[in-house]
Formats: C-alpha cells, sequence, structure tokens
C-alpha cells in the first residue's frame, strides 16, 4: 500500500476535500440553526416552519432521482461532473446567504419568501450531491484511491460539524444575516479551486441513454445499493445532535451559546479519529466498523438517557463518546456509494 501510485495529485485531493468542507459547511449551518432561525427571529410559528421543512423534504425526494437522471444525460465539453460542480460553487452559498435574512413584511410575506428562498436553495443544494460523490469514480479508477478522496470528504464534513460550533457566539456579536454571509464567503472560497484542479479521467460508454424508468428498475435490482439507502435513511433520520443542540442549549442549560461548548466537545474526537479512517477500514472494513459502530450508538444513547445532564462534564464525555461511533458510519457511507455504482454496472451493465 505504501508503493500505490496515484492517478491524482494531492492537491487535486486537497481541493476536492476542499469542496466538501465548503459543501458541508452550508448544509451543517442550515440544518443545526435554520428551524431555531426561523422560529426563534424571523417569528414563525414551529407548526409553519415544521410544515415548510416538511414540504421541501418531500419535494427534494422527488426533485432528488430527476435531478440525478439529468446529470447522468448531460455531458459537456469540459466534462460530464465538474461543471456542474462549478455552477453549484457560486449558487450554492449565494442562495442559503439569502435564506437567512428576515425581510421586513407582514407574517404571511414572510412565510413566503422562506418557502421560496429554502425550497430554491434545496434544489440547488441537489444539483451538488449527486456530481459530488460521482466524481470520485471518474477522477480514479483505483478503488483505494476513491476511499481516499471520500475519507478527505468526510473529514472535511467533520470539520465542517465543528466550525459551526462558533456559529451561535458569532451571531451574539453580528446578528443572523452577517455570521451567515461570513460561512457562506468562506464556504465559496474552499469551494472554489476544484473546477479547475480535478481532471475526469475514467471514461464509461453506455449501450443505451439511461431513461427514469431504468434508473429505478436498476435501483431495485442493486440489492446493495437499496440496503445502502436504507441504512443511511435510519442513520440520518435518528441523528437529530445538530438540529437539537441549540435548543437544548437554550432551554436546559439556559444559554444559547453553550452551543459552541457542547458541539466543539462532541466533534472534536471525530476531528482526531477522521485520519486514521482509511487505516480503520484496512484493518476492519466498512461493513463490520459501520454495524458495530450503529450499535455502540444505541447503547450509549440509551446510557445518555439515564444519565442526564445534571453534571455537564459526565455529559459532555459521554456525548463525545457516542458522537464518535454516531458519526463513523456517516463518514464512511459515502465510500459505499462508488462500490454501489460499481456492483450496480456489474449486474446491469449499464453504469447508472
Amino acid at each position: 500500500m505504501g508503493n500505490l501510485q496515484y492517478q491524482t495529485s494531492r492537491f487535486e485531493r486537497l481541493s476536492y476535500g476542499g469542496f466538501f468542507l465548503g459543501q458541508n459547511i452550508i448544509y451543517t449551518i442550515q440544518f443545526q440553526f435554520l428551524t431555531y432561525f426561523y422560529v426563534e427571529y424571523v417569528g414563525l410559528t414551529l407548526g409553519h416552519t415544521t410544515v415548510m421543512l416538511l414540504i421541501a423534504k418531500l419535494w427534494d425526494a422527488f426533485n432528488d432521482p430527476i435531478m440525478g437522471a439529468i446529470v447522468d444525460k448531460c455531458n459537456f465539453k469540459q466534462g460530464k461532473y465538474l461543471p456542474w460542480l462549478k455552477f453549484v460553487t457560486y449558487f450554492v452559498p449565494l442562495t442559503l446567504f439569502f435564506v437567512f435574512i428576515n425581510i421586513n413584511a407582514t407574517y404571511n410575506v414572510k412565510l413566503i419568501y422562506a418557502y421560496i428562498s429554502y425550497i430554491v436553495w434545496g434544489m440547488v443544494y441537489t444539483v451538488s450531491d449527486a456530481p459530488l460523490f460521482s466524481l470520485s469514480t471518474v477522477m480514479t479508477d483505483e478503488i483505494y484511491e476513491r476511499d481516499k478522496l471520500i475519507s478527505y470528504g468526510r473529514l472535511a464534513a467533520a470539520i465542517a460539524a465543528i466550525s459551526s460550533a462558533v456559529f451561535m457566539s458569532i451571531k451574539a456579536n453580528l446578528g443572523w444575516t452577517a455570521t451567515a454571509g461570513i460561512y457562506c464567503a468562506f464556504a465559496f472560497i474552499v469551494m472554489f479551486p476544484l473546477q479547475f484542479t480535478a481532471k475526469e479521467r475514467v471514461k464509461y460508454e453506455r449501450s443505451s441513454d439511461i431513461t427514469f424508468k431504468k434508473v429505478f428498475q436498476f435501483l431495485f435490482k442493486n440489492k446493495y445499493l437499496m440496503i445502502y439507502y436504507l441504512g443511511f435513511m435510519a442513520i440520518s433520520s435518528t441523528n437529530t445532535l445538530q438540529t437539537m443542540a441549540v435548543y437544548f442549549a437554550n432551554s436546559n442549560l439556559g444559554d444559547e451559546t453553550m452551543v459552541t461548548v457542547i458541539m466543539g466537545t462532541t466533534v472534536l474526537p471525530v476531528i482526531i479519529i477522521a485520519p486514521f479512517l482509511p487505516a480503520l477500514i484496512k484493518g476492519f472494513g466498512k461493513k463490520r466498523i459501520t454495524v458495530v459502530s450503529s450499535i455502540a450508538t444505541i447503547i450509549l444513547c440509551v446510557v445518555q438517557y439515564y444519565a442526564g445532564y445534571d453534571s455537564l462534564v459526565v455529559f459532555l464525555a459521554i456525548a463525545s463518546v457516542r458522537v464518535v461511533f454516531m458519526q463513523l458510519p456517516l463518514l464512511i457511507y459515502g465510500m459505499f456509494t462508488a462500490d454501489c455504482i460499481e456492483y450496480g454496472a456489474y449486474i446491469n451493465g449499464e453504469r447508472t
């Protein structure tokens, strides 16, 4: 493994991780703080906010496969995936900035603005997801190198999570919109280099166009992709730490800025362990790490519930260990994508 010859350059891999960093900074701040922003600052009711977010997610569920098929069908002179990533480099940060603006208007107008700005951002963000993960499969045809690229991306995601820890502290001094603007600007800066450094080296030829019908047929034939999506949905739907952290800090600890301490303490161990992820995968395998980590997370959630938060030190200690096990499957799940694509190509005779 020490003599492995990489097809990608170090700066290319770092740029790939940088794009992940920016993309995940954008995703994290809306995932973690947007509900709080709408309810506590804009003044929308929790009911209206919940319905809006639900409608947006349902639209995403319908929109995601369509966007995936569109991306798959389009072939540009500059490449299959890089033109899409160039577009979202500018528009993902920009559209999120507009989401965090509290317009001076009536309640109904504010609600309409929230619907439009959030759904537009979600659609633009969707454009970034499939090309970014698929890009690793055309940057190199070496499986270990692809895992390395994705590990760069997941490490960047962990860094993005810890960067969100200081969001509320900055917000206390500068306000919501200015703070969101700082995060969006930084995200743009780290996403920017990929469009110039990445190269699509691997070319795949298809015997025929992939229709929407074929996409769903291939999905149900690819049992590992189905298992992947079901597992990812289960983990994602129960991962409420980031969303609830600011509410917990404000309601239970009496200070919303304590979210900085909570997020900083719990995410720091993930930052430490993330660089060792390729070695862990080599030693134990992605599947075993995912299963063991998921079981450990469930056990530690029960322990955390009964331990309570009377002792902040004990609470943070348990939470730190729990978050490591909780994040390991999320760090690894992106690596399964390329494997599922290769398996699908093997059984279907087409690359989807």
